[in-house]
């Protein structure tokens, strides 16, 4: 995801037709911990064969979200997305996995190098 403190700020996760989703994986909703928020996202955008949701902050102060995210702001606006007005698509972060390691009742794996 782009950042963590968007969530925090009050950004809503949100599928690509708009529904909120994350209260139907955890009653924190889009402040649950990252793990469960990946996890939800990864379901989602299986379930529903998209690639990506969207992390929605349209609904803040656009000069709150200017000053709180600056770079984030820039960042996305030099790609077309005016983070005031359009909703950010995001996917789990590419160091998340989804799904856990196959390890022994030692913990041990096969995984050559893999350390706990």
């Amino acid at each position: 995801m782009i950042t963590e403190a968007m969530r925090g700020f009050g950004a809503i996760l949100r599928t690509q037709d708009g529904k909120k989703f994350m209260h139907d994986y955890d009653k924190r909703g889009s402040l649950a911990p990252r793990d469960v928020v990946a996890r939800a996202i990864d379901n989602e955008m299986k379930i529903r064969g998209e690639d990506f949701v969207y992390l929605d902050c349209t609904h803040k102060n656009p000069d709150d979200i200017k000053t709180h995210f600056p770079n984030i702001y820039q960042k996305c606006l030099s790609i077309g997305i005016d983070i005031t007005k359009d909703m950010i698509p995001v996917v789990p972060a590419a160091h998340y996995l989804c799904g856990g390691i196959k390890v022994d009742i030692n913990g041990q794996t096969t995984i050559h190098n893999c350390m706990p």
